[in-house]
C-alpha cells in the first residue's frame, strides 16, 4: 500500500493496481471533484486525466462481461485445432487466437451478445463476430463446434 497525502486528505491505495502514476491521476481526480486542489494545479489535474481517463475507462469495461445465459453454457470451454484456439468462460470472458497464412490473430474481450449461434466479442464499436457454423455439439463423446469455418474440438477438463 501507499499512502499519499494531499492538503487534509489522505489516500490508501494498493500501488499494484495503480502504480505511482495510477496514484497521482487517482488523487488529482479526488481533489478536483472535492475541490480542494488550487486554480494552478488544476491544469496538471486536467492533463493526467486527459491522458489516463481513457485507459481506466477501457480497463474499467473490458471487464464488464455478463455471465453466459443457462441455454449457452454448451459454449463454455477450451477449442482447439490445429491452427486455432478459443477460450470462452462462464463469466462472458473470450480468449481467440488463429494462425492463418503465416499471420496470428487474436482478439481477448468480453463477450457481448449471441447473434443465433454467432457471437460478438468486444468492446464499444471494436467487436469481431465470430461465424459459428455448427454450435456445440456431442459426436461420440467429444464436443465439436465450427467456427469461422475451423472445426474445433472441446479440450476436456
Amino acid at each position: 500500500m501507499h499512502e499519499g497525502a494531499c492538503s487534509r486528505f489522505s489516500f490508501s491505495v494498493p500501488l499494484g493496481l495503480w502504480g505511482t502514476r495510477g496514484l497521482a491521476f487517482f488523487q488529482c481526480m479526488v481533489l478536483v471533484f472535492l475541490g480542494e486542489i488550487s486554480a494552478d494545479r488544476i491544469f496538471i489535474g486536467i492533463k493526467l486525466m486527459k491522458k489516463y481517463l481513457p485507459v481506466f475507462f477501457i480497463i474499467l469495461l473490458s471487464g464488464c462481461a455478463d455471465p453466459l445465459p443457462e441455454d449457452r453454457l454448451d459454449y463454455v470451454g477450451e477449442w482447439r485445432s490445429n491452427e486455432m484456439g478459443l477460450l470462452i468462460l462462464a463469466d462472458g470472458s473470450v480468449s481467440y487466437k488463429r494462425l492463418k497464412g503465416g499471420a496470428t490473430t487474436s482478439v481477448s474481450g468480453p463477450l457481448k451478445r449471441f447473434e443465433g449461434d454467432n457471437f460478438v466479442v468486444g468492446v464499444f464499436f471494436m467487436t469481431t463476430t465470430f461465424d459459428v457454423t455448427e454450435p456445440p455439439h456431442e459426436i461420440g463423446g467429444a464436443w465439436k463446434m465450427t467456427v469461422d469455418g475451423v472445426r474445433l474440438t472441446r479440450v476436456s477438463d
